[in-house]
Formats: C-alpha cells, structure tokens, sequence
C-alpha cells in the first residue's frame, strides 16, 4: 500500500503543458528578455491618453505575471538535468523547436526524437509535482 495515492498521469501532464505554453508571454510581459538580442526603440510617436485606471491594471497583471514566473522557474529546479534541458527547449527557449531539433541538441542525434517525447511527458509529471507543490497533480478517482 502506497502512502500517497499514484496522480493520473495524462491529466497531470496536460496541467502541466498549460502552464508551460505561457511561459514566453508572461517572460515578455515582465519584460524578460528570451533573447540577448536589442531593438532599437522609436520615441516619437504621438500617444494619447487611456481612460479608467489603466496603471493600476498593468500594476496587477505584472504582480501576477511575476508570481507565475517564479513559480515555474522554482518548479523547473526541480527537474533532472535531462528533462530540464527538453523542456527548456520546448517551451522556454526563445525560439519554439521541433522535437526533432531538441533530439539532436540534447541526444546529439536528430533520431531521438521519441526519446524527446518520452521525455517531455517524464519532465512534465516531475514538474507537476515540483509546481507550488503539487498543485498540478490530478488523482483518479477511487470506485
């Protein structure tokens, strides 16, 4: 008998995945840079002025945005050396890579490809335990 019951596994990892899929927006948002890459920016252009409590808004959703980045950066540290490196590159990285991309940066041979599947769906269970504690895990129902 196991002390803790065993997560579902598909549904954890899917919780996962939907928390990953925002991580470039909410680095972007924060203001985050993915790349080391700078653009030049224009300053001249004629703005003009928002109604309602705007500031107060953007105030919030940095807050918010700041918190989740948090929270997935401490989640990501708690993941193999192997699954962080797949998962870097599959939702963090500046660019979006294919699968088979990451097989030969990360396994040195583009046929790893379902390695890297196997991979991603391992690092995303270990993330959902890792993130705010759990909070991904989702636990079948007993009969």
């Amino acid at each position: 008998m196991n002390l803790f019951p065993d997560p579902d596994e598909k549904k954890s990892i899917e919780n996962a995945k939907n928390i990953l899929k925002d991580y470039r927006k909410i680095s972007r948002i924060l203001g985050q840079p993915l790349t080391n890459y700078k653009s030049p920016m224009i300053t001249d252009i004629p703005r003009s002025e928002t109604y309602g409590n705007s500031i107060e808004d953007k105030i919030i959703d940095n807050l918010s945005a700041k918190d989740e980045y948090l929270a997935i950066n401490d989640a990501m540290r708690t993941l193999s050396q192997e699954c962080y490196q797949v998962l870097y590159y599959k939702y963090m990285s500046s660019e979006e890579h294919t699968n088979i991309w990451i097989a030969g940066a990360v396994f040195g041979t583009p046929n790893a490809y379902r390695t890297v599947q196997r991979t991603i769906d391992k690092g995303l269970l270990q993330f959902s335990y890792g993130y705010r504690g759990g909070k991904l895990l989702e636990f079948s129902k007993c009969p």
